[in-house]
């Protein structure tokens, strides 16, 4: 993704319905380092899953790690104490149906509340021969080699 094209999509995008947005341009480490600061009012960034699991992702709730990046604590107001009351509760959760309900209760207060606006998931093209089974794409690891066979 180049996040140019994309930065100045949005610009154009918010300039259509009266939002005035400028770029800056600055180099990843820099800006990087301003967003892990707290100090981007608006910011467009890509995350990837760090381990295979949905809790990588509870992050994004107030009082966490990007939450807390955003400006957004679970003392902002009962929404977000909620909200943040859920992601410790789903910790804790061992009974999969249970956290899957809890994961996704978390997922539609986030996007009702939170301080964020999704734009996408990348695919990720890949090909493989016919007589290669076993394939399969992981956000984590990619493709697992080890699970591939062959056939002649």
């Amino acid at each position: 993704m180049q996040m140019n094209i994309l930065a100045q999509k949005i610009q154009a995008d918010l300039s259509a319905v009266g939002m005035r947005l400028e770029l800056n341009g600055l180099p990843i480490s820099t800006s990087l380092q301003q967003y892990r600061d707290g100090k981007n009012q608006v910011g467009v960034w890509s995350w990837a899953a760090d381990y295979p699991d949905a809790s990588d992702f509870l992050v994004y709730l107030p009082g966490r790690t990007v939450g807390k990046r955003a400006g957004w604590f679970a003392d902002a107001s009962p929404a977000a104490k909620s909200l943040a009351d859920l992601g410790d509760q789903v910790e804790m959760e061992l009974d999969s149906a249970k956290r899957l309900a809890l994961y996704q209760r978390i997922d539609r207060q986030l996007a009702e509340i939170g301080p964020y606006a999704p734009l996408f998931q990348p695919a990720v093209p890949y090909a493989f021969r016919s007589n290669v089974s076993g394939v399969t794409f992981n956000s984590v690891w990619g493709v697992d080699f080890y699970a591939l066979t062959r056939t002649t």
